[in-house]
């Protein structure tokens, strides 16, 4: 099933299953991420009420665990990105191939319940980044 990308009104592309959340990593999302804490607090309270608009419940993940799931991701997409500018430099391809392979994996990040993503509990741990701003 091809997934249907929508963009919020600030332009950041995400799409919604029953129990997840997925956002694409953007220069867009890269550009609200810079804007700090808040900004991603933000998104993530849009994001869940989008979700609870189409299916009817609330997303069961707080605003600050998605939060920081998709700040986490996206900065690490940024630095596997200026990574591989410097790391093509050398000579050989092992180091790049792997950098590479990494920054595919926050190409897309997928936010799921705990029911249906086995780290719901890193970004669980990691929300109280959010609530001590």
């Amino acid at each position: 099933m091809a997934r249907i990308w929508r963009k919020t009104p600030g332009g950041i592309e995400y799409t919604l299953e029953d129990k997840v959340v997925r956002v694409r990593t953007t220069p867009q999302l890269l550009q609200t991420m810079s804007e700090g804490g808040k900004a991603s607090l933000a998104l993530a309270e849009e994001l869940r009420t989008l979700y609870e608009a189409e299916f009817g419940r609330p997303l069961e993940i707080t605003a600050a665990s998605l939060a920081a799931e998709i700040e986490i991701h996206a900065r690490l997409d940024l630095f596997f990105r200026r990574s591989l500018k410097r790391i093509n430099k050398l000579p050989g391809r092992p180091m790049a191939d792997f950098v590479g392979k990494m920054r595919d994996h926050v190409d897309v990040i997928d936010c799921g319940e705990r029911s249906v993503d086995n780290n719901r509990f890193a970004f669980d741990f990691l929300a109280f980044l959010y609530r001590t701003r």
